[in-house]
């Protein structure tokens, strides 16, 4: 496996600052991509459901 960590006590200032200034937020969604919304959840948690309740516990 390769390690690609970077030592960045080793790194000029000039380096560092354009790290900085090209860094980008991985949240935000980019052109191209795709916002599948949240209905996915929504259908996952509803087929989920009834295998939930029925392995709960009946109690007395």
């Amino acid at each position: 496996m390769n390690d690609t960590h970077v030592n960045e006590s080793i790194l000029s200032e000039e380096i560092l600052e354009d790290q900085k200034k090209n860094r980008i937020d991985h949240m935000t969604y980019l052109p191209g991509m795709e916002d599948i919304g949240s209905e996915i959840m929504d259908q996952v948690i509803e087929q989920w459901k009834p295998m939930i309740i029925a392995n709960i516990p009946q109690q007395m």
